[in-house]
């Protein structure tokens, strides 16, 4: 690690105040991935406001000439409250991350893949000016329809750049961040000064930057997934294989004709064919290196002199850069107890690297992955589409004269309508007839919709449902797919059924009745209150198994209403992934979703706008809430299932009023 005590590691949080220094930091950036920084700071301000800094904008430096990295602050939590001096742990990402937050069914008809990039990243929670292209010299003609099945905003954006082989890249500056879009290795940076290789007995002179280089010789796995061509296989022709008398015999060689011109098609597939090479010798090369120069970045190009090894003086495109800093001076003058304790923490945190966590001193190291120069990067296939599988429901639309073609047929699925993106002015997606009697159907049939190879870009027309503008009366949709309405229906532990109708429902099982009408909900059930909750939509989705009613929580002894209540005791309801206690010093303070302390009966306190945000909550991760009191870690889906007992989780019934 260089020992550099010229050259501070700060960290500038937008409108903070607070007294915060940098005692250590690690993060990571690479191609085609989101960067995070965690950093450790400590603070002399007796109970700082830390959740207040959640979301700003801040800006790590840590070189000589303002090197750093800018992002917004999305945790920030506590690991050791000390009696001068309190030790925090802070991350730092890009505002691309938000765009992970939903997951989406929606069509995107007739763009290219540059356009659809722009659009993902003209969300108002990404920022204006969040990206630029730069040296697109690929060839990327408008599809008719890109289908994002249930997939967030990012997935689709790293699918598609890894489909596509383009690359992307931050560049920082103290004001803000920006993404580099492209497909020619010509538009990566190129490093001014060579990094030179330091040999035994070296001085530290900071032009010998170059710790350790060599390259790992193994065989990595290719991409998880390949990506389909759209090129189809065509026909056996006379003199194939199958008509020869012996089976290994090879194919006779037929030279190409000249025609004049490439089509469109044939010049995407071959462009595809040309990535998915350079894709493969991306993936089997691996150099790795150590340096101390703080300017490196991902997407940089450096030039190695001075290596042992001839065929390392080259130039080197960086892929991946680990950073870590550490200013254990900070800590001079501190209280003994504290230091002690902050110390043990910072040394053994597992997010640091193995090597910086036995390093001794202060100072700034990365470690690096890099291909040659000479090699175009292309992303990895990391991010497969989803899998479409299931029976889905459409309505079939009436076709233009432009928009017929041979064999499809214009369709609207359900969830369309429901998400309000069922509207386009152009046109609608197209699905393929599985036969003459289903291509000849009227517009307005409803219609049985699966997907070849669970492709949701290649829809099948299987089978007639129905006229869709039949007047019904309740429409039910199984997570996500629309279903037959029923009389019951049973529901497993996780699933969630939402119920669409503009008439009053009852809905009820053994335990407990759901009265529903445009007015208001009233919950009842035996030995309790009836509940009576205020609504004003009468699209309503009712609670899965499991899922909290619309009244206050109770905590006893044992599982079940029945049991001891547990008094005065303090409470949390927190997000986490991992439950149990000892996860606790790793969930964020923007977690903590409620607290409180129980009344005399046990219930929790949870007013009617608590009990709301705790059912949208939930309903959204059942498996990642979780009640904690003193000695208890139970993920809420548990603590459900056992109070509200076996026989209530079974049977839900709709019937109308």
């Amino acid at each position: 690690m260089c020992k550099d005590l010229q050259m501070p590691i700060t960290l500038a949080i937008a409108d903070c105040q607070a007294d915060l220094r940098v005692i250590g930091f690690m993060g990571r950036d690479a191609l085609n991935e989101t960067y995070r920084f965690d950093i450790q700071l400590i603070s002399s301000t007796e109970h700082p406001d830390i959740l207040a800094l959640l979301h700003r904008d801040a800006f790590l430096s840590y070189g000589r000439f303002g090197e750093g990295v800018h992002g917004q602050v999305c945790q920030i939590s506590r690991i050791h409250d000390g009696a001068c001096v309190s030790l925090y742990h802070l991350v730092l990402m890009p505002n691309l991350r938000k765009l992970a937050l939903v997951q989406r069914r929606r069509i995107h008809q007739d763009v290219t893949a540059p356009q659809l990039i722009a659009r993902l990243l003209s969300s108002p929670a990404v920022g204006t000016n969040a990206c630029r292209f730069r040296l697109m010299s690929g060839f990327y003609p408008p599809r008719p329809m890109r289908v994002q099945y249930d997939e967030t905003d990012l997935h689709v954006l790293y699918r598609l750049c890894e489909e596509e082989g383009i690359h992307f890249r931050f560049e920082h500056e103290p004001s803000g961040h920006v993404l580099v879009f492209s497909d020619d290795p010509a538009s990566f940076p190129i490093q001014r000064a060579p990094i030179r290789f330091r040999h035994n007995g070296q001085t530290d002179a900071p032009e010998a930057a170059l710790l350790h280089m060599a390259e790992r010789l193994a065989m990595p796995p290719a991409s998880h997934y390949q990506h389909q061509s759209r090129r189809t296989a065509s026909p056996l022709s006379p003199g194939s294989p199958e008509e020869m008398s012996t089976p290994a015999a090879n194919q006779p060689f037929v030279p190409a004709t000249y025609s004049g011109s490439v089509s469109p098609q044939e010049a995407l597939d071959r462009q595809h064919g040309i990535h998915n090479l350079e894709r493969l010798r991306c993936e089997r090369r691996e150099v790795r290196g150590q340096t101390r120069l703080c300017a490196l970045r991902s997407g940089e190009v450096v030039q190695v002199l001075e290596h042992p090894e001839p065929l390392f003086n080259d130039q080197w495109l960086l892929t991946e850069v680990t950073h870590s800093g550490r200013q254990l001076q900070v800590l001079r003058g501190a209280d003994v107890n504290d230091t002690q304790a902050i110390l043990k923490a910072v040394l053994n945190d597992p997010r640091a690297p193995a090597e910086s966590r036995h390093a001794s001193g202060n100072g700034y190291s990365n470690s690096f992955r890099a291909i040659p120069w000479a090699i175009p990067f292309r992303p990895s296939l990391r991010h497969p589409r989803p899998a479409a599988t299931g029976d889905h429901i459409a309505t079939l639309q009436r076709d233009s004269a432009q928009e017929q073609r041979p064999g499809f047929r214009s369709i609207r699925f359900d969830w369309q309508a429901a998400l309000g993106h069922g509207s386009p002015t152009h046109s609608w997606p197209a699905a393929q007839a599985a036969s003459d009697e289903l291509y000849a159907l009227p517009p307005g049939t409803s219609v049985l919709i699966r997907y070849l190879g669970n492709n949701p870009e290649r829809p099948v027309i299987c089978a007639a449902l129905g006229p869709a503008d039949a007047p019904s009366g309740c429409s039910l949709r199984l997570d996500g797919a629309a279903i037959a309405p029923v009389d019951s229906i049973r529901l497993a532990s996780g699933e969630h059924l939402q119920i669409t109708t503009h008439e009053g429902l009852i809905l009820h099982d053994q335990m407990t009745t759901l009265h529903i009408v445009p007015q208001h909900i009233l919950i009842t059930a035996p030995n309790t209150t009836p509940i009576t909750a205020s609504v004003t939509n009468t699209s309503v989705s009712t609670p899965s198994a499991g899922h909290p009613a619309l009244g206050d929580l109770r905590l006893t002894g044992q599982p079940g209403r029945d049991g001891e209540p547990l008094a005065d005791r303090i409470w949390y309801i927190v997000r986490m992934d991992q439950p149990g206690l000892q996860h606790l010093p790793r969930v964020a303070a923007e977690d903590i979703l409620f607290e409180g302390r129980t009344d005399e009966r046990g219930h929790l306190g949870l007013d009617e706008e608590q009990c709301r945000r705790l059912a949208d909550e939930y309903r959204q991760t059942p498996r990642a809430l979780c009640i904690i009191h003193p000695g208890h870690c139970l993920p809420l889906h548990i603590w459900f299932e056992q109070s509200r007992g076996q026989g209530e989780r079974g049977l839900i019934e709709i019937n109308n009023p």
